[in-house]
């Protein structure tokens, strides 16, 4: 997963989304992660997205 330690926590509070070479929609998709709940420092996979 790429370092996001860098972003404004207000724009990362909710999630983000990378584009990806391999998720469901090819290299166009991206993929989105988003915080655990219970534990903000960790985060999940949480689908692919066109």
């Amino acid at each position: 997963m790429p370092d996001i330690t860098g972003g404004m926590s207000d724009e990362i509070d909710t999630g983000v989304a990378f584009q990806a070479e391999l998720g469901q929609f090819g290299a166009v998709g991206r993929v989105v992660y988003d915080p655990r709940p219970g534990d903000q420092s960790c985060w999940d996979w949480s689908g692919d997205s066109p």
